[in-house]
């Protein structure tokens, strides 16, 4: 498989995936799942960390029940939600942080996916929290499109700049934490981290949370015409998972956890 070979050639890189597929659309597709699944064991026994994003459409993917994003409800993947400014728009343009909600702009007809899986059992990472299945996401990061993230294109002509939002974003951004984190890791000796989602749980359930973390307390992933929504409670919760990063305390800290 060409998914296997590129993951053989590249052990200790990071895997940024920007799409995704309503689990209650692959709930009987065991063949294609597992496929994807076997990558994922090869990415971990490779050292490569493994995120995905979990969705602009809510906590039921447009659907009438809610069901998790695949490949980001894998247990072998990190799955990033998605945060806004709050106030919104504009409560993170600001020299320093600035505020966070559950990201859900109705205007777009987007909200930020998460929700209990569909496909996989509570994993031991997520034990203790009271949880029915493995439910995603695990962190989050700003996906608004008002207020998102400006982007050079020019595949496919002269240079042009966008504005662009949804969790697609916030995946990609998650992987050059870890990649600095990596960075760190080998200036220590160290391998790269590989997959995190233990630790991540391991540091979200310490004394660290309040200096690792931002944790989102106000919104839910509501998409507007559905019927089911999560809201943000403190702590760990379906619509932003354990929050956003403070990368300056998370990184140092996220290395030190898996090689003590």
């Amino acid at each position: 498989m060409v998914e296997t070979a590129a993951i053989k050639r590249f052990p200790g890189a990071v895997m940024s995936q920007s799409f995704g597929t309503p689990e209650i659309l692959v709930h009987a597709n065991n063949a294609q799942l597992m496929q994807a699944h076997n990558n994922y064991i090869a990415a971990q026994q490779a050292g490569i960390t493994v995120f995905a994003s979990a969705g602009d459409f809510g906590a039921t993917n447009g659907f009438s029940t809610a069901n998790a994003g695949f490949p980001a409800s894998d247990p072998l993947v990190t799955g990033v939600g998605g945060t806004e400014g709050n106030p919104y728009p504009a409560g993170l343009s600001t020299p320093a942080y600035g505020g966070e909600q559950v990201w859900n702009e109705p205007q777009f007809g987007s909200a930020t996916g998460g929700s209990p899986s569909l496909l996989f059992g509570v994993p031991a990472f997520q034990n203790g929290l009271g949880l029915t299945s493995r439910t995603v996401p695990d962190i989050a990061y700003n996906a608004a499109i008002d207020g998102g993230v400006l982007v050079r294109y020019s595949a496919f002509g002269p240079a042009s700049f966008f504005i662009v939002g949804g969790t697609s974003a916030g995946s990609p951004q998650w992987a050059a934490i870890i990649a600095l984190a990596n960075q760190l890791s080998a200036s220590q000796g160290h391998g790269a981290l590989g997959y995190i989602n233990p630790a991540l749980y391991q540091l979200a359930q310490s004394g660290a949370y309040a200096t690792d973390f931002h944790d989102i307390i106000v919104g839910d992933n509501q998409l507007v015409g559905t019927p089911v929504g999560f809201s943000a409670t403190p702590g760990y919760d379906a619509a932003t998972g354990w929050g956003t990063p403070n990368v300056a305390k998370l990184v140092p800290d996220l290395v030190k956890t898996i090689f003590p």
